[in-house]
């Protein structure tokens, strides 16, 4: 099964200004502006964007994974 990739979908717009998000691949997860603080389209964008990337950070980039190391008997640390 195929799943969503993680992007923003504007699920709500208020008068032309982006006032709610969801991410594709968590549709649970709701993002909101707070309409009294958005006064233009690019700011609620901006504030859904920057929501939605804290949120990709946290959730959904790949965290470096630490080097395996394999132990031979009379042999130093060889990564794997």
């Amino acid at each position: 099964m195929e799943t969503n990739k993680p992007r923003m979908l504007i699920t709500e717009r208020i008068q032309g200004i982006p006032a709610e998000a969801t991410c594709r691949s968590c549709p649970e997860t709701i993002f909101r502006t707070g309409e009294d603080i958005v006064e233009t389209a690019e700011e609620g964008e901006r504030t859904l964007k920057d929501l939605f990337d804290h949120h990709f950070r946290t959730v959904h980039e790949e965290k470096p994974s630490k080097p395996r190391y394999a132990k031979r008997k009379g042999a130093r640390n060889e990564q794997v």
